[in-house]
Formats: C-alpha cells, sequence, structure tokens
C-alpha cells in the first residue's frame, strides 16, 4: 500500500513544482484628475488655439480680439502674479498681462499648462516697463540696467485665466 501512495504522490509533487502560477501581474491603474482653477472671467476651453495658431492668427495684424490661447507658463510675476510668459517654440515667450489688474494667478504656476482668453496685441513696450518686468521676475541689477532699447513685442492682454493642475 505505501508503494502505491507513493506512485501517486511523487508525480503528484513534480506536477505540481512544475506548473507555472499566473505570471502576468496586474498593470497598476494610475488615474490621473485634472482639476482647473479660473482667475477673472469665466470662459469655455474648447476652440483655443496652440501658441503657434496664435502667431499666425496674429501676422500682419495690430490686434485680435476674443482670442482663446492654450500653452505652458514659462515664468510668473513673482511680485504680484500680475503677468505670465507663455512659452512660444518659434521666438519670444509671449507676455501676458492680467487685465487692469483686476485678477492675478498664483506665482508657483510656472511650467503649467494654462489657457488665456483676452486680447492679442502687437505693441511696443517702453525700456521703463521692460525694467519694472525684469524687476518683478528677481532679475539683477545688472540686467536691469542693460534694458535700454523699447522692444515690439506680441502680448495677451488676458480677461481670464484657466490653470490646469494635473493629480495623480
Amino acid at each position: 500500500m505505501k508503494r502505491v501512495s507513493l506512485l501517486f504522490i511523487v508525480p503528484a509533487i513534480v506536477f505540481s513544482s512544475c506548473q507555472s502560477g499566473n505570471t502576468e501581474q496586474a498593470a497598476e491603474e494610475t488615474h490621473v484628475v485634472i482639476i482647473d482653477s479660473s482667475y477673472g472671467e469665466s470662459f469655455d476651453k474648447k476652440g483655443a488655439v496652440t501658441v503657434s495658431q496664435f502667431n499666425e492668427q496674429m501676422a500682419g495684424k495690430d490686434s485680435l480680439d476674443n482670442i482663446i490661447v492654450e500653452g505652458d507658463l514659462s515664468e510668473v510675476c513673482q511680485a504680484m502674479g500680475c503677468w505670465v510668459k507663455l512659452k512660444n517654440e518659434s521666438g519670444e515667450d509671449i507676455f501676458v498681462k492680467m487685465r487692469g489688474h483686476d485678477f492675478f494667478v498664483p506665482k508657483d504656476v510656472a511650467g503649467k499648462h494654462v489657457f488665456l482668453k483676452g486680447t492679442g496685441i502687437r505693441e511696443v513696450t517702453t525700456v521703463e516697463e521692460l525694467q519694472h518686468y525684469a524687476e518683478d521676475a528677481g532679475e539683477s541689477e545688472e540686467a536691469i540696467a542693460a534694458i535700454t532699447e523699447p522692444k515690439e513685442e506680441l502680448k495677451i492682454d488676458a480677461s481670464g485665466v484657466i490653470i490646469e493642475h494635473v493629480q495623480e
């Protein structure tokens, strides 16, 4: 009887040790939630254009009303959050001023993805304004003193801003 039992037990052990368990690991599901923070006038993000499209639409124009532009922030006013710069892959970053200082954005949002509603404008920025913005950005005294020429720029006078915050 012992031999018969061993004949069944030994093969059972061998076969069970050769079985491969479930080698697939369950992929961890990552849930990403995008939370919008709005400042200024409320608006719908639909129909937003990229920074490149904004550049194309402004070609040969002095202004463009009620435009919604999306992109990433490269810089934020560290004094009050009253202006930001929008990354512009095809040239100098676009200066965005909060219309009439009616609202401000947090100072720690550089690098965030945003939607801006406002008026696109082409204007000459005075030396005094450029120096003021450089001071707000925390530039050195030497860098501020080196600003001696006015500059023609594309700008956005923003009536509203939506900042996207990604949470995982």
